[in-house]
């Protein structure tokens, strides 16, 4: 008896993926430079703690570990940054217990941040949380 496989691989699709060591984001060429700029260094301060990110194509997730006055100094830098439009949910939880908040982004929607607060985490006190006015464009 002969058995035959078929492997069907799809030419063409392949996906660029990593892990990323430092806060980055990928925007497209029209993006203002300034913009890009200032939320890049909106991602970075040492009052909180870059744990780790990854890609996946044009899909970025930033992960980070703080208190609650690390993110609202997180939230602050971005409400200052003109072409950020930031959203923010809660959640319940998040793989890693140590991550206190998340920010996912993808390339083609620019300058908008997708921030989600880990309710679950021993480092927040929703009493002490203070969302500022984030205007966007």
């Amino acid at each position: 008896m002969i058995h035959l496989l078929f492997l069907c691989l799809p030419f063409g699709a392949f996906a660029m993926a990593g892990d990323l060591s430092s806060p980055s984001l990928a925007f497209p060429a029209s993006f203002p430079v300034e913009a890009r700029t200032n939320i890049l260094a909106a991602l970075t301060h040492p009052a909180y703690q870059f744990a780790g990110g990854e890609f996946v194509n044009t899909s970025t997730t930033l992960r980070y570990g703080g208190d609650t006055k690390a993110l609202n100094l997180f939230l602050q830098r971005l409400s200052k940054c003109r072409d950020a439009i930031v959203s923010i949910t809660f959640v319940t939880f998040i793989e890693d217990a140590d991550v206190t908040w998340r920010v996912s982004h993808l390339a083609h929607d620019e300058g908008w941040l997708h921030v989600q607060i880990n309710l679950s985490s021993k480092h927040i006190k929703l009493d002490e949380l203070a969302i500022p006015e984030i205007r966007g464009h």
